[in-house]
């Protein structure tokens, strides 16, 4: 195969991507051997993944899994009796695992995820819900201590400060749905473009 490239896409020349694009299948081009670059072929596991997270259903989902994120917690001090924290935290955890999962598959099967602004807004919301879970928000508490009057004083300054946090984390979370909206987009336009 020296100097033959066929369009599968196993060897590129620099000189020659403009040409490449209007090829057909069958066509060969000449290369000067100094220019070769060798592109692997995607894994089969990475493109079923990348498949998975483009999935319609996978994208319908993570939206409900986004708006319980952004909803749940204040509904359940609003709302719901205390004897209902373990089954919120439980739905929480299962929250927290599934943004996980989408994060480790983005970062590991879609080209320049790792470090994008979509990364970082993923990474932010997973870490936003762990204070989500009462059990973990406990311990935290536990580890801070503290029963004095000026302790008490101390904590609603820092409950002020906390009050910001969260809706700092809102907006975060909120910047999910913009991304799963793009997805869909996506989705559509390449859905399209099969027919």
């Amino acid at each position: 195969m020296s100097g033959q490239i066929s369009h599968s896409g196993t060897i590129i020349s620099r000189t020659i991507t403009d040409k490449m694009l209007n090829l057909d299948f069958d066509d060969t081009v000449d290369l000067i051997p100094d220019e070769q670059i060798k592109i692997k072929p995607k894994a089969a596991w990475k493109v079923k993944g990348e498949k998975l997270l483009e999935n319609y259903y996978w994208i319908g989902m993570m939206s409900f899994v986004t708006f319980y994120a952004l909803f749940a917690d204040d509904i359940r001090i609003l709302l719901l009796p205390k004897e209902a924290d373990m089954t919120m935290d439980v739905l929480t955890l299962l929250a927290i695992t599934l943004y996980l999962i989408e994060l480790v598959l983005g970062v590991n099967c879609v080209d320049k995820y790792f470090g994008s602004f979509f990364f970082w807004v993923d990474f932010v919301s997973l870490l936003s819900m762990i204070p989500d879970v009462s059990f973990f928000l406990d311990a935290f508490e536990d580890g801070i201590g503290g029963a004095s009057d000026g302790a008490d004083i101390a904590k609603t300054g820092r409950a002020s400060k906390v009050i910001k946090i969260v809706r700092i984390i809102r907006l975060i979370r909120l910047l999910r749905v913009v991304k799963l909206y793009k997805q869909v987009k996506t989705g559509q336009k390449i859905k399209n473009q099969k027919i």
